[in-house]
């Protein structure tokens, strides 16, 4: 017969990375801000490997702009 895990079964250790990297930086209106922006992430363990990176670039800033009420509305 064969017993079911439980949480107090030894299993390998899982090892999770993270690395935010912050780059470019530049003045828009009066305050020093990082136009490029990126997040690597790494996950390995109990046979699962994952790998992931994002990056994101602004183009443009606007200060004190208007936006539209329905924004910060939840969708049903």
């Amino acid at each position: 017969m064969t017993q079911k895990p439980t949480i107090m079964d030894s299993l390998a250790d899982s090892k999770y990375l993270m690395v935010e990297k912050f780059d470019e930086f530049a003045d828009v209106g009066g305050v020093i801000l990082p136009l490029s922006y990126s997040i690597d992430y790494s996950l390995e363990g109990q046979g699962v490997t994952f790998l992931g990176k994002w990056e994101i670039r602004a183009e443009f800033f606007t200060n004190n702009g208007d936006v539209d009420q329905t924004f910060f509305q939840a969708q049903k």
